[in-house]
């Protein structure tokens, strides 16, 4: 089972049909397959060995999408890398997973030739540049190198390999780690999706979350299944993706929690632009606020809302569906189609319904280990189930809800804290916007409570916190109470609460974020 068969079935089904476009140009699925297919020819054509493998830092764009597939066919391995990483960060990817050729953007020449003179990186066959000539040594320029291998439908079956692509964790723990993301587990999520979604034939799905990213990855896929159109913008912008669903008018969208705020918060009416266009939303990535979730649900009441839980490790484990929004608060959903969830106590075995332990879960999904790290793989691994390190807990009715990260829960005075509990309470305040609790140490109680929190008040943030706090325990309060412009948070939109614990743990004063 290979994705580049996704296209290919989708080739023959569709042909004609408009297969994905961007603002300079649109591909027919035959369209769409060939320049597919002249991306493989060339890749074979390059003398990249089998051990190799094939970094992608791009921004969106339809040929990212053409190198997604393009890859697949070759039969070779891509890493998909964030444009936002350092250098250093970049580098260290390129070495721990044995890449051989970058494929990259003309604006990030400047970033390539960085790592190429500073870390040590060379291609073992020509780098490619998409957008422009290249300046780099040993660097070809995308349209050329397809160009000479000629445009046409797919002249050979996809390779079947198992590996898809080397998906890094976001690293908030540690060093990132290369999860091994197999063709057969993102087939099937894709066609899941398209299930438990409601995605119709030939809708348009909106793509302005940056595609390197497991989530959005999945979404390239899902438009081959119902023979959609995927719409992709270079960046998020909010008045650019109401012009698409003004554009698109029956049309899903997958998105964080983060562009879902400035949504609801943008001056442009965004939310009503996109009302009875935008069809469907997916969010996922951190819990999506419940003063966000009430404003999208009240201004576009047609849409349908789904929230996911899942990592790279398991792929989608949870989803709530738009008829539980409401009457499932800070909930991550049931079990995804063909997922089997099972929170386990210290001793191993199934906690009772209200008891909190740690999330597992077994499905076609899941990944095929931590690249070149044995012992992390096993340590994820619980008689055929796979966790993460959420703490979770189920209902009566067997919904899921994460209660924190296992690494983020605080030990005060012998007590078990969690800081998702504070958290939830003080976001109801209508002056908070942001707010991240962690532990640092005290003499006294072992650990201690500090809050992070962005307002957008010019009162006191103490007065803010004492007014939210009230339903919350005396012993879970918050001892420290620091105001912040912004918080820490990686290119997907997750929070690095580590920076946090560490800056507090050293002087209990904010680290500086950048906004």
């Amino acid at each position: 089972m290979n994705v580049a068969s996704l296209l290919e079935s989708a080739r023959l089904r569709y042909g004609d049909r408009l297969a994905v476009s961007d603002a300079s140009r649109s591909l027919t699925y035959s369209e769409y397959s060939g320049r597919a297919e002249a991306v493989a020819t060339a890749l074979r054509s390059s003398g990249l060995g089998s051990s190799h493998r094939v970094a992608v830092l791009l921004h969106n764009s339809v040929e990212y999408a053409e190198v997604i597939f393009g890859i697949a066919l070759a039969g070779l391995t891509a890493v998909h890398i964030s444009y936002r990483l350092t250098p250093a960060e970049m580098a260290y990817l390129l070495e721990n997973s044995n890449v051989g050729m970058i494929i990259y953007d003309k604006e990030l020449e400047g970033v390539v030739a960085e790592i190429r003179e500073r870390f040590g990186y060379e291609p073992a066959v020509s780098d490619v540049v998409v957008g422009g000539e290249p300046q780099l040594k040993h660097s070809a320029a995308f349209e050329g190198w397809i160009l000479a291998q000629g445009l046409g439908v797919l002249s050979q079956a996809p390779t079947e390999i198992g590996t898809f692509y080397i998906g890094y964790t976001s690293g908030t723990t540690g060093r990132p780690k290369g999860a091994v993301i197999t063709h057969e587990s993102r087939v099937l999520t894709a066609t899941m999706a398209c299930l438990e979604y409601g995605f119709s034939d030939g809708e348009t799905t909106l793509m302005f979350t940056p595609m390197h990213h497991g989530g959005p990855l999945v979404f390239v896929l899902t438009p081959l299944v119902v023979g959609g159109h995927l719409r992709v913008m270079r960046h998020f912008d909010e008045e650019e993706v109401a012009w698409n669903a003004q554009q698109y008018p029956s049309s899903n969208a997958f998105a964080v929690p983060t562009i879902l705020t400035r949504m609801t918060d943008s001056p442009a009416d965004v939310l009503g632009q996109c009302r009875d266009r935008l069809r469907v939303i997916v969010s996922n990535a951190a819990p999506l606020a419940t003063s966000t979730k009430e404003t999208l649900l009240s201004e576009m009441p047609a849409v349908q809302l789904h929230e996911f839980y899942g990592s790279t490790e398991a792929g989608i484990v949870t989803n709530l569906r738009p008829s539980d929004q409401s009457r499932k608060v800070r909930c991550a959903g049931q079990p995804f189609l063909l997922n089997h969830v099972e929170i386990l106590g210290d001793d191993g075995i199934e906690v009772p319904a209200g008891e909190v332990g740690r999330l597992f879960s077994r499905s076609p999904y899941l990944f095929g280990g931590y690249l070149n790290l044995p012992e992390a793989t096993a340590s994820a691994y619980h008689r055929g189930l796979v966790g993460v390190g959420d703490l979770a807990t189920k209902d009566d009715e067997g919904f899921v809800y994460i209660v924190d990260r296992e690494s983020d829960m605080i030990l005060s005075g012998g007590v078990n804290i969690y800081p998702r509990e504070i958290e939830d309470a003080l976001l109801l305040h209508p002056e908070i916007v942001e707010v991240a609790v962690v532990g640092r140490p005290s003499r006294e109680w072992g650990e201690e409570v500090v809050a992070y929190v962005v307002t957008n008040s010019s009162r006191p943030v103490e007065q803010l916190v004492a007014e939210a706090i009230g339903d919350v325990a005396s012993y879970k309060r918050p001892r420290h109470t620091f105001e912040v412009e912004s918080l820490p948070r990686n290119s997907t939109g997750k929070l690095l609460k580590r920076e946090l614990r560490d800056q507090a743990a050293v002087t209990g004063t904010p680290p500086e974020v950048s906004t």
